[in-house]
């Protein structure tokens, strides 16, 4: 499997996974007679570039977009979908990094 497939279906995954979210919160929120375009939900930018992903690294504190970690972003604050940077790793094509430029979260 190739870098570029590879990102490819995780970004599959990752779309369907969001899809899911939102339908969830959909069916819990209305009759269900609400069309997509109708519904409003939070969603976190540059998820996860958070104050625990940078784990008190000085320079890291800088790029922080979001207080609380994914997890909490999702159980704790009612997030119903993340936005990730994501990245195909220079020194291993066949891994992705989080990133929030210039710093790996």
């Amino acid at each position: 499997m190739t870098a570029s497939s590879l990102s490819t279906n995780f970004m599959s995954v990752a779309l369907l996974s969001l899809l899911r979210l939102i339908n969830t919160a959909a069916v819990n929120q209305d009759d269900g007679n609400l069309r997509f375009n109708e519904h409003t939900m939070i969603m976190s930018h540059n998820s996860a570039a958070n104050k625990d992903a940078a784990d008190g690294d000085f320079f890291k504190l800088f790029g922080v977009d979001q207080e609380d970690s994914m997890y909490a972003q999702l159980i704790t604050n009612g997030v119903r979908g993340l936005s990730l940077d994501i990245t195909i790793d220079s020194s291993d094509r066949s891994k992705l990094r989080l990133v929030h430029y210039p710093f790996d979260y």
